[in-house]
């Protein structure tokens, strides 16, 4: 009666499985280079946050007022990762209509922005992605660009999570809320000297799983932060987002390089989507 029982129990945890297993399956063939699916691995803290690491050196943390870990694990499975530019036009850019970029070009397969003109948009929206790209600041030219994402329009400009570019040292925007690689004006970048390179290309990355976002800086994570929590709230109420109810809570949009009349260029750029498993 006991090998009767096992056996049972056993055939129905198989069968409830079935369909996880079938789900995953697709997912995989979706994304044949996700070895696995990302996993939660524990808890770690950053600043006065919880959240958590996974093996593949990404983190997430649910929406709960808690922020303690699920019951059941949280996965994410990488899909293929996509060139957004093929340095040789603009295919899959566009201003903020919709229509022809304005003050953005390619030279010598480079993007390069001439100081004029509109920010430049992804044709598409993102919810879940890892964005990879390159970006050049010469010291003393007064750079000061940015990427964004999360993004809405609101208050006659264009507003979201933003990815600091800056001439740290030249440009004369002080305050280390306002430094390369920060989340800008709401959370500072970990390391503060030493990581931006002048003169040459810089590797910027933003990781954004469901609620939890990550900065880093030529290998360096400089933000780890979790929208929503107790720590992201307090440091958004000091911030010049205090009076954006949205400011972190769009789910999907267009992401955008931002013009700042000031030259900047890029290369480089790939985003890899992350879909919920």
């Amino acid at each position: 009666m006991r090998r009767f029982l096992c056996m049972t129990v056993g055939t129905a945890v198989l069968l409830a499985a079935l369909p996880i297993l079938t789900e995953y399956a697709a997912l995989r063939a979706q994304s044949p280079v996700a070895a696995k699916p990302i996993q939660w691995e524990g808890a770690q803290t950053f600043g006065s946050s919880a959240a958590y690491r996974t093996g593949a050196g990404f983190g997430y943390a649910p929406g709960a007022v808690s922020y303690q870990q699920p019951a059941a694990p949280v996965y994410y499975v990488r899909g293929e990762k996509t060139e957004l530019f093929n340095h040789v036009d603009l295919t899959g850019w566009t201003d903020s209509n919709g229509g022809e970029p304005k003050g953005w070009k390619v030279v010598d397969g480079l993007l390069y922005h001439d100081a004029t003109g509109d920010n430049l948009f992804t044709e598409k929206q993102y919810e879940s992605f890892i964005l990879e790209f390159e970006f050049l600041v010469t010291q003393g030219d007064n750079t000061n660009s940015g990427v964004k994402y999360k993004t809405w329009y609101g208050d006659n400009w264009w507003m979201g999570c933003e990815y600091q570019i800056l001439d740290d040292e030249g440009n004369g925007d002080s305050g280390d809320l306002h430094l390369t690689a920060s989340l800008y004006d709401v959370y500072p970048p970990a390391i503060k000297s030493g990581l931006l390179k002048y003169g040459q290309f810089n590797q910027g990355k933003i990781v954004v799983m469901g609620n939890y976002v990550e900065h880093w800086l030529n290998g360096q994570r400089t933000v780890a932060a979790v929208i929503g929590s107790p720590d992201w709230a307090a440091r958004v109420a000091k911030s010049k987002f205090q009076d954006e109810p949205n400011f972190g809570k769009i789910k999907s949009s267009r992401l955008f390089l931002q013009h700042h009349s000031t030259p900047v260029s890029f290369r480089n750029i790939s985003i890899t989507e992350l879909k919920p498993w």
